[in-house]
Protein backbone atom coordinates (compact mmCIF):
# COMPACT_ATOMS: atom_id res chain seq x y z
CA UNK A 1 0.00 0.00 0.00
CA UNK A 2 3.03 2.61 0.17
CA UNK A 3 4.13 1.96 -3.34
CA UNK A 4 3.19 4.76 -5.57
CA UNK A 5 -0.04 3.98 -7.51
CA UNK A 6 0.81 3.34 -11.22
CA UNK A 7 3.29 0.46 -9.62
CA UNK A 8 1.11 -0.61 -7.08
CA UNK A 9 -1.69 -1.47 -9.42
CA UNK A 10 0.69 -3.30 -11.43
CA UNK A 11 2.48 -5.48 -8.95
CA UNK A 12 -1.15 -6.34 -7.32
CA UNK A 13 -3.26 -7.23 -10.18
CA UNK A 14 -0.12 -9.34 -11.90
CA UNK A 15 -0.06 -10.90 -7.91
CA UNK A 16 -4.14 -11.74 -7.90
CA UNK A 17 -4.65 -13.20 -11.46
CA UNK A 18 -2.51 -16.02 -8.99
CA UNK A 19 -5.48 -16.42 -6.73
CA UNK A 20 -7.73 -18.39 -7.49
CA UNK A 21 -9.73 -19.75 -4.34
CA UNK A 22 -12.96 -17.95 -3.12
CA UNK A 23 -12.04 -17.39 0.46
CA UNK A 24 -8.17 -16.22 0.43
CA UNK A 25 -9.53 -14.26 -2.64
CA UNK A 26 -12.22 -12.51 -0.06
CA UNK A 27 -9.53 -11.84 2.41
CA UNK A 28 -7.21 -10.16 -0.13
CA UNK A 29 -10.01 -7.86 -0.92
CA UNK A 30 -10.74 -7.27 2.63
CA UNK A 31 -6.99 -6.01 3.42
CA UNK A 32 -7.26 -3.94 -0.05
CA UNK A 33 -10.07 -2.15 0.81
CA UNK A 34 -8.87 -1.39 4.20
CA UNK A 35 -5.22 -0.27 3.42
CA UNK A 36 -5.61 1.03 -0.24
CA UNK A 37 -7.13 4.43 -0.82
CA UNK A 38 -10.42 4.50 -1.85
CA UNK A 39 -11.10 3.42 -4.96
CA UNK A 40 -7.90 1.79 -5.59
CA UNK A 41 -9.27 -1.61 -4.94
CA UNK A 42 -11.48 -1.17 -8.04
CA UNK A 43 -8.36 0.01 -10.60
CA UNK A 44 -6.57 -2.75 -9.59
CA UNK A 45 -9.67 -5.67 -9.77
CA UNK A 46 -10.42 -4.31 -13.33
CA UNK A 47 -6.57 -4.53 -14.59
CA UNK A 48 -6.61 -8.19 -12.73
CA UNK A 49 -9.90 -9.17 -14.75
CA UNK A 50 -8.62 -7.91 -18.07
CA UNK A 51 -5.45 -9.48 -17.82
CA UNK A 52 -6.99 -12.96 -17.33
CA UNK A 53 -9.08 -12.68 -19.87
CA UNK A 54 -7.06 -11.14 -22.45
CA UNK A 55 -4.21 -13.38 -21.87
CA UNK A 56 -5.41 -16.47 -21.34
CA UNK A 57 -5.36 -17.18 -17.71
CA UNK A 58 -2.34 -19.67 -17.87
CA UNK A 59 -1.09 -21.00 -14.43
CA UNK A 60 1.62 -23.37 -14.45
CA UNK A 61 0.24 -25.05 -11.29
CA UNK A 62 -2.98 -26.08 -12.90
CA UNK A 63 -6.66 -25.56 -11.16
CA UNK A 64 -7.36 -28.22 -9.17
CA UNK A 65 -9.66 -26.72 -7.04
CA UNK A 66 -11.70 -24.95 -9.55
CA UNK A 67 -14.33 -27.79 -10.63
CA UNK A 68 -17.48 -27.09 -12.04
CA UNK A 69 -19.51 -29.84 -10.50
CA UNK A 70 -18.77 -30.90 -7.06
CA UNK A 71 -20.85 -33.03 -4.67
CA UNK A 72 -24.64 -33.03 -4.51
CA UNK A 73 -24.23 -30.58 -7.67
CA UNK A 74 -23.37 -33.89 -10.10
CA UNK A 75 -27.26 -35.17 -9.93
CA UNK A 76 -28.82 -31.34 -10.19
CA UNK A 77 -26.52 -31.17 -13.48
CA UNK A 78 -26.27 -34.82 -14.80
CA UNK A 79 -23.61 -36.88 -16.31
CA UNK A 80 -23.73 -35.42 -19.49
CA UNK A 81 -22.88 -31.95 -18.06
CA UNK A 82 -20.13 -33.37 -16.32
CA UNK A 83 -18.69 -35.10 -19.47
CA UNK A 84 -19.59 -31.13 -21.32
CA UNK A 85 -17.45 -29.72 -18.34
CA UNK A 86 -14.32 -31.83 -19.33
CA UNK A 87 -14.05 -29.69 -22.55
CA UNK A 88 -13.39 -26.79 -20.38
CA UNK A 89 -9.72 -26.07 -20.88
CA UNK A 90 -8.28 -24.67 -17.61
CA UNK A 91 -8.01 -21.04 -19.41
CA UNK A 92 -11.91 -21.16 -20.13
CA UNK A 93 -12.46 -22.25 -16.14
CA UNK A 94 -9.67 -19.20 -15.05
CA UNK A 95 -11.57 -16.67 -17.14
CA UNK A 96 -14.75 -17.54 -15.87
CA UNK A 97 -13.20 -17.35 -12.52
CA UNK A 98 -11.67 -14.22 -13.06
CA UNK A 99 -15.18 -12.18 -13.46
CA UNK A 100 -16.26 -13.66 -10.02
CA UNK A 101 -13.31 -10.50 -8.50
CA UNK A 102 -15.74 -7.75 -9.09
CA UNK A 103 -18.82 -10.00 -7.45
CA UNK A 104 -18.04 -9.33 -4.02
CA UNK A 105 -18.65 -6.02 -3.10
CA UNK A 106 -21.83 -3.97 -5.14
CA UNK A 107 -19.51 -1.07 -5.86
CA UNK A 108 -17.90 -3.05 -8.45
CA UNK A 109 -21.31 -4.85 -9.42
CA UNK A 110 -20.83 -2.34 -12.95
CA UNK A 111 -17.32 -3.41 -13.64
CA UNK A 112 -18.89 -7.13 -13.52
CA UNK A 113 -21.12 -6.56 -16.05
CA UNK A 114 -18.97 -4.83 -18.53
CA UNK A 115 -15.86 -7.87 -18.23
CA UNK A 116 -18.97 -10.59 -18.50
CA UNK A 117 -20.30 -8.93 -21.45
CA UNK A 118 -16.49 -9.15 -22.60
CA UNK A 119 -16.01 -12.38 -22.15
CA UNK A 120 -19.29 -13.32 -23.70
CA UNK A 121 -18.90 -11.59 -26.62
CA UNK A 122 -14.93 -14.06 -26.56
CA UNK A 123 -17.02 -17.07 -26.05
CA UNK A 124 -19.79 -16.43 -28.29
CA UNK A 125 -17.39 -15.40 -31.38
CA UNK A 126 -15.47 -18.48 -30.99
CA UNK A 127 -18.79 -20.56 -30.84
CA UNK A 128 -20.15 -22.29 -34.12
CA UNK A 129 -22.46 -20.50 -36.60
CA UNK A 130 -22.04 -21.93 -39.71
CA UNK A 131 -22.44 -25.64 -38.73
CA UNK A 132 -24.07 -26.16 -36.05
CA UNK A 133 -23.81 -30.05 -35.61
CA UNK A 134 -24.61 -31.73 -32.03
CA UNK A 135 -24.73 -28.92 -30.51
CA UNK A 136 -22.74 -28.11 -27.42
CA UNK A 137 -21.19 -31.64 -27.39
CA UNK A 138 -19.31 -30.01 -30.57
CA UNK A 139 -18.68 -26.57 -28.76
CA UNK A 140 -16.64 -25.69 -25.83
CA UNK A 141 -16.78 -21.73 -26.79
CA UNK A 142 -20.98 -22.32 -26.55
CA UNK A 143 -20.93 -24.43 -23.37
CA UNK A 144 -18.55 -22.73 -21.97
CA UNK A 145 -20.78 -19.49 -22.37
CA UNK A 146 -23.71 -21.05 -20.88
CA UNK A 147 -21.85 -22.06 -17.73
CA UNK A 148 -20.92 -19.09 -17.14
CA UNK A 149 -24.05 -17.71 -17.33
CA UNK A 150 -25.59 -20.58 -15.03
CA UNK A 151 -23.28 -21.06 -12.86
CA UNK A 152 -20.71 -18.39 -12.73
CA UNK A 153 -22.12 -14.93 -12.61
CA UNK A 154 -25.16 -14.17 -10.08
CA UNK A 155 -28.20 -14.10 -11.35
CA UNK A 156 -28.87 -10.09 -10.29
CA UNK A 157 -26.11 -9.09 -11.74
CA UNK A 158 -27.60 -6.56 -14.08
CA UNK A 159 -29.94 -5.61 -11.40
CA UNK A 160 -27.05 -4.95 -9.09
CA UNK A 161 -25.03 -2.76 -11.39
CA UNK A 162 -27.94 -0.58 -12.39
CA UNK A 163 -28.83 -0.33 -8.46
CA UNK A 164 -25.24 0.64 -7.87
CA UNK A 165 -24.75 3.04 -10.82
CA UNK A 166 -28.17 5.19 -9.40
CA UNK A 167 -26.17 5.01 -6.06
CA UNK A 168 -23.48 6.66 -7.19
CA UNK A 169 -25.27 9.47 -9.35
CA UNK A 170 -27.22 10.43 -6.49
CA UNK A 171 -24.15 10.42 -3.91
CA UNK A 172 -21.82 12.62 -6.52
CA UNK A 173 -23.69 13.88 -8.49
CA UNK A 174 -22.17 14.37 -12.49
CA UNK A 175 -19.00 15.15 -11.51
CA UNK A 176 -18.11 11.58 -10.35
CA UNK A 177 -14.62 9.92 -11.49
CA UNK A 178 -13.36 6.67 -11.73
CA UNK A 179 -16.70 4.95 -11.94
CA UNK A 180 -18.89 4.17 -15.09
CA UNK A 181 -21.65 6.71 -16.07
CA UNK A 182 -25.84 5.44 -15.69
CA UNK A 183 -25.53 5.45 -19.41
CA UNK A 184 -22.75 3.22 -19.76
CA UNK A 185 -24.66 0.23 -17.34
CA UNK A 186 -27.48 0.87 -19.29
CA UNK A 187 -25.56 0.29 -22.37
CA UNK A 188 -23.87 -2.55 -20.91
CA UNK A 189 -27.17 -4.04 -19.74
CA UNK A 190 -28.55 -4.25 -22.76
CA UNK A 191 -25.71 -5.92 -24.31
CA UNK A 192 -25.98 -8.36 -21.70
CA UNK A 193 -29.44 -9.16 -21.91
CA UNK A 194 -28.80 -9.64 -25.96
CA UNK A 195 -25.93 -11.73 -25.08
CA UNK A 196 -27.56 -13.97 -22.49
CA UNK A 197 -30.99 -14.34 -25.29
CA UNK A 198 -28.62 -15.66 -27.99
CA UNK A 199 -26.84 -18.83 -25.24
CA UNK A 200 -30.71 -19.53 -24.41
CA UNK A 201 -31.62 -19.53 -27.96
CA UNK A 202 -28.81 -22.19 -28.76
CA UNK A 203 -29.51 -24.41 -25.80
CA UNK A 204 -33.29 -24.36 -26.40
CA UNK A 205 -32.13 -25.32 -29.96
CA UNK A 206 -30.28 -28.03 -29.04
CA UNK A 207 -32.77 -29.20 -26.87
CA UNK A 208 -35.24 -29.37 -29.51
CA UNK A 209 -32.85 -31.23 -31.42
CA UNK A 210 -32.11 -34.12 -29.27
CA UNK A 211 -35.93 -34.26 -28.68
CA UNK A 212 -36.92 -34.52 -32.22
CA UNK A 213 -34.08 -36.85 -32.72
CA UNK A 214 -35.29 -39.10 -30.22
CA UNK A 215 -38.76 -39.44 -29.89
CA UNK A 216 -40.59 -41.13 -33.16
CA UNK A 217 -44.12 -39.86 -34.64
CA UNK A 218 -44.82 -43.41 -35.14
CA UNK A 219 -46.72 -45.49 -32.47
CA UNK A 220 -47.44 -49.10 -32.50
CA UNK A 221 -50.98 -50.06 -33.57
CA UNK A 222 -52.98 -53.34 -35.12
CA UNK A 223 -52.92 -51.24 -38.35
CA UNK A 224 -49.38 -50.00 -38.21
CA UNK A 225 -47.72 -52.86 -40.29
CA UNK A 226 -50.35 -51.92 -43.38
CA UNK A 227 -49.31 -49.28 -45.62
CA UNK A 228 -50.94 -46.00 -45.59
CA UNK A 229 -53.82 -45.74 -47.80
CA UNK A 230 -53.74 -49.11 -48.97
CA UNK A 231 -56.74 -51.45 -49.66
CA UNK A 232 -55.87 -53.74 -46.45
CA UNK A 233 -55.72 -50.64 -44.46
CA UNK A 234 -59.20 -49.21 -45.86
CA UNK A 235 -60.61 -52.54 -45.15
CA UNK A 236 -59.04 -52.91 -41.62
CA UNK A 237 -59.98 -49.43 -40.93
CA UNK A 238 -63.87 -49.62 -42.04
CA UNK A 239 -63.95 -53.09 -39.82
CA UNK A 240 -63.06 -50.90 -37.10
CA UNK A 241 -65.42 -48.26 -37.12
CA UNK A 242 -68.21 -51.37 -38.24
CA UNK A 243 -67.27 -53.62 -34.99
CA UNK A 244 -67.45 -50.33 -32.79
CA UNK A 245 -70.69 -49.31 -34.43
CA UNK A 246 -72.52 -52.93 -34.35
CA UNK A 247 -70.26 -55.13 -32.25
CA UNK A 248 -70.95 -56.50 -28.95
CA UNK A 249 -70.58 -54.54 -25.93
CA UNK A 250 -67.03 -56.41 -24.90
CA UNK A 251 -66.01 -55.19 -28.41
CA UNK A 252 -67.02 -51.51 -28.44
CA UNK A 253 -65.40 -51.47 -25.10
CA UNK A 254 -62.16 -53.02 -26.12
CA UNK A 255 -61.78 -50.70 -29.53
CA UNK A 256 -62.78 -47.73 -27.03
CA UNK A 257 -59.70 -48.40 -24.96
CA UNK A 258 -56.94 -49.10 -28.01
CA UNK A 259 -58.53 -45.63 -29.35
CA UNK A 260 -57.88 -44.03 -26.01
CA UNK A 261 -54.67 -45.54 -25.51
CA UNK A 262 -53.40 -44.45 -28.93
CA UNK A 263 -54.58 -41.41 -28.42
CA UNK A 264 -52.47 -41.43 -24.95
CA UNK A 265 -49.56 -42.62 -26.33
CA UNK A 266 -49.76 -39.61 -29.44
CA UNK A 267 -50.60 -36.89 -27.38
CA UNK A 268 -47.70 -38.29 -24.92
CA UNK A 269 -44.80 -37.99 -27.48
CA UNK A 270 -47.00 -34.92 -29.39
CA UNK A 271 -46.74 -32.71 -26.18
CA UNK A 272 -43.11 -33.66 -25.65
CA UNK A 273 -42.13 -32.67 -29.48
CA UNK A 274 -44.01 -29.18 -29.47
CA UNK A 275 -43.04 -28.33 -25.85
CA UNK A 276 -39.62 -28.36 -27.74
CA UNK A 277 -40.37 -26.86 -30.46
CA UNK A 278 -42.30 -23.79 -28.98
CA UNK A 279 -39.64 -23.25 -26.74
CA UNK A 280 -37.11 -23.26 -28.95
CA UNK A 281 -39.02 -20.77 -31.96
CA UNK A 282 -39.76 -18.45 -29.21
CA UNK A 283 -36.36 -18.21 -27.81
CA UNK A 284 -34.52 -17.63 -31.33
CA UNK A 285 -37.71 -15.13 -32.03
CA UNK A 286 -36.82 -13.33 -29.04
CA UNK A 287 -33.15 -12.87 -30.47
CA UNK A 288 -34.17 -11.99 -34.07
CA UNK A 289 -36.98 -9.24 -32.33
CA UNK A 290 -34.69 -7.81 -29.80
CA UNK A 291 -35.92 -4.62 -28.46
CA UNK A 292 -33.54 -1.97 -30.66
CA UNK A 293 -31.68 -4.96 -32.97
CA UNK A 294 -29.69 -7.43 -31.55
CA UNK A 295 -26.72 -5.94 -30.49
CA UNK A 296 -27.60 -2.79 -33.13
CA UNK A 297 -27.01 -0.13 -30.96
CA UNK A 298 -23.01 -0.62 -29.26
CA UNK A 299 -22.84 3.11 -28.02
CA UNK A 300 -20.28 5.68 -28.69
CA UNK A 301 -16.59 5.31 -28.20
CA UNK A 302 -15.75 7.91 -25.45
CA UNK A 303 -12.76 9.37 -24.15
CA UNK A 304 -14.06 10.56 -21.12
CA UNK A 305 -15.36 6.77 -20.17
CA UNK A 306 -13.50 4.54 -17.30
CA UNK A 307 -12.98 1.87 -20.25
CA UNK A 308 -9.65 2.12 -22.33
CA UNK A 309 -10.49 3.80 -25.64
CA UNK A 310 -9.18 0.69 -27.53
CA UNK A 311 -11.48 -1.68 -25.78
CA UNK A 312 -14.27 0.17 -26.81
CA UNK A 313 -13.23 0.32 -30.29
CA UNK A 314 -12.85 -3.57 -30.09
CA UNK A 315 -16.09 -3.45 -28.62
CA UNK A 316 -18.13 -2.15 -31.49
CA UNK A 317 -16.39 -4.25 -33.66
CA UNK A 318 -16.73 -7.36 -31.70
CA UNK A 319 -20.97 -6.32 -31.60
CA UNK A 320 -20.63 -6.13 -35.37
CA UNK A 321 -19.10 -9.61 -36.28
CA UNK A 322 -21.60 -10.61 -33.83
CA UNK A 323 -24.60 -9.96 -35.61
CA UNK A 324 -23.02 -10.81 -39.29
CA UNK A 325 -22.30 -14.51 -37.54
CA UNK A 326 -25.26 -15.07 -35.33
CA UNK A 327 -28.07 -13.02 -37.11
CA UNK A 328 -28.58 -15.33 -39.94
CA UNK A 329 -27.55 -18.79 -37.69
CA UNK A 330 -30.60 -17.93 -35.66
CA UNK A 331 -32.33 -17.47 -38.97
CA UNK A 332 -31.61 -20.60 -40.20
CA UNK A 333 -31.91 -22.63 -36.94
CA UNK A 334 -35.43 -21.31 -36.51
CA UNK A 335 -36.65 -22.18 -40.02
CA UNK A 336 -34.93 -26.00 -39.08
CA UNK A 337 -37.17 -25.84 -35.71
CA UNK A 338 -39.90 -25.34 -37.57
CA UNK A 339 -39.75 -27.49 -40.82
CA UNK A 340 -38.38 -30.23 -39.07
CA UNK A 341 -41.41 -30.31 -36.41
CA UNK A 342 -43.39 -29.85 -39.63
CA UNK A 343 -41.49 -32.94 -40.95
CA UNK A 344 -41.93 -35.15 -38.34
CA UNK A 345 -45.87 -34.07 -37.59
CA UNK A 346 -46.39 -35.29 -41.33
CA UNK A 347 -45.22 -39.09 -40.28
CA UNK A 348 -47.33 -38.29 -36.83
CA UNK A 349 -50.49 -37.61 -38.71
CA UNK A 350 -49.58 -40.10 -41.32
CA UNK A 351 -49.22 -42.86 -38.43
CA UNK A 352 -52.74 -41.89 -37.05
CA UNK A 353 -54.64 -42.27 -40.62
CA UNK A 354 -52.90 -45.64 -40.99
CA UNK A 355 -54.60 -46.68 -37.48
CA UNK A 356 -57.32 -45.02 -37.99
CA UNK A 357 -58.02 -44.16 -41.35
CA UNK A 358 -60.15 -40.26 -42.21
CA UNK A 359 -60.61 -40.29 -38.23
CA UNK A 360 -56.86 -39.64 -38.06
CA UNK A 361 -56.66 -36.51 -38.94
CA UNK A 362 -59.76 -35.63 -36.84
CA UNK A 363 -57.01 -36.26 -33.48
CA UNK A 364 -54.75 -33.90 -33.65
CA UNK A 365 -57.56 -31.68 -31.71
CA UNK A 366 -58.02 -34.40 -29.11
CA UNK A 367 -54.39 -34.62 -28.80
CA UNK A 368 -52.88 -31.16 -28.93
CA UNK A 369 -56.30 -29.69 -27.56
CA UNK A 370 -56.27 -25.68 -28.67
CA UNK A 371 -52.08 -25.31 -29.10
CA UNK A 372 -51.41 -23.60 -32.64
CA UNK A 373 -50.12 -27.30 -34.01
CA UNK A 374 -53.01 -28.93 -33.70
CA UNK A 375 -53.33 -27.14 -36.70
CA UNK A 376 -51.04 -29.82 -38.92
CA UNK A 377 -47.94 -29.20 -40.32
CA UNK A 378 -49.39 -26.85 -42.89
CA UNK A 379 -49.30 -24.28 -39.62
CA UNK A 380 -45.46 -24.68 -39.12
CA UNK A 381 -44.78 -24.85 -43.02
CA UNK A 382 -46.91 -21.48 -43.16
CA UNK A 383 -44.87 -20.08 -40.00
CA UNK A 384 -41.47 -20.81 -41.69
CA UNK A 385 -42.98 -18.45 -44.21
CA UNK A 386 -44.04 -16.04 -41.78
CA UNK A 387 -39.61 -15.63 -40.85
CA UNK A 388 -39.38 -13.31 -43.97
CA UNK A 389 -41.54 -10.49 -42.46
CA UNK A 390 -39.58 -10.27 -39.83
CA UNK A 391 -36.53 -10.49 -41.90
CA UNK A 392 -38.12 -8.14 -44.08
CA UNK A 393 -38.66 -5.78 -41.02
CA UNK A 394 -36.67 -2.22 -40.75
CA UNK A 395 -37.55 -2.80 -36.87
CA UNK A 396 -34.92 -5.06 -36.36
CA UNK A 397 -32.48 -4.56 -38.94
CA UNK A 398 -31.46 -8.20 -39.78
CA UNK A 399 -31.37 -8.09 -43.63
CA UNK A 400 -27.97 -6.08 -42.96
CA UNK A 401 -26.16 -8.87 -41.30
CA UNK A 402 -26.81 -11.26 -44.57
CA UNK A 403 -24.32 -11.46 -47.01
CA UNK A 404 -25.10 -12.37 -50.38
CA UNK A 405 -24.72 -16.33 -50.16
CA UNK A 406 -26.48 -15.86 -46.60
CA UNK A 407 -29.58 -14.39 -48.58
CA UNK A 408 -29.33 -16.75 -51.72
CA UNK A 409 -29.88 -19.42 -48.68
CA UNK A 410 -32.65 -17.94 -47.03
CA UNK A 411 -34.45 -17.28 -50.42
CA UNK A 412 -34.20 -20.95 -51.20
CA UNK A 413 -35.62 -22.16 -47.99
CA UNK A 414 -38.70 -19.70 -48.54
CA UNK A 415 -39.26 -21.17 -51.80
CA UNK A 416 -39.36 -24.44 -50.35
CA UNK A 417 -41.52 -23.58 -47.54
CA UNK A 418 -43.89 -22.54 -50.10
CA UNK A 419 -44.21 -25.80 -51.79
CA UNK A 420 -44.34 -27.96 -48.55
CA UNK A 421 -47.34 -25.77 -47.74
CA UNK A 422 -49.08 -26.08 -50.87
CA UNK A 423 -48.28 -29.78 -50.80
CA UNK A 424 -49.59 -30.35 -46.95
CA UNK A 425 -52.35 -28.18 -47.53
CA UNK A 426 -53.48 -27.50 -50.92
CA UNK A 427 -53.40 -24.06 -50.15
CA UNK A 428 -51.79 -21.63 -52.54
CA UNK A 429 -49.63 -19.76 -50.16
CA UNK A 430 -50.11 -15.39 -50.04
Amino acid sequence: SLLPQPMLVDVFSQFLTCVHDDGFRRRVLRQMRDFFDDGVDLVVLRKTVRMMIFEGGEDPFGYPFLNLIRGGKQKKFGHRAARLDEMLSPSDICKMHSVRWLCYVPEHAPDALVCANLLLRELILKSKTDVVGDGEETDPALHCARVFLTRFLPSDTVKNASRQAAVEVEGAGKDQEGVLTVDEVEDASAEYGALEAYVDARVAYDRWRSVITSVSPECATPGASMASGSVEARIANKMRARSMASGSVETRIANKMERRNFIHQKRRIGLQVSDAANEARAKLMAVLTYEGGWLANPGIVSQESVVDEDEQTTRVQEMAGLRTSCLPCTVFLLHKVLHGTAEWMEVFLEDAERAYGEEGESMLSEIFGDRDVAAGPGYLYRSCLDIAKTVASDEFNLQESFNREHMQQFVGLMAEANVNLLRSTQEIPR
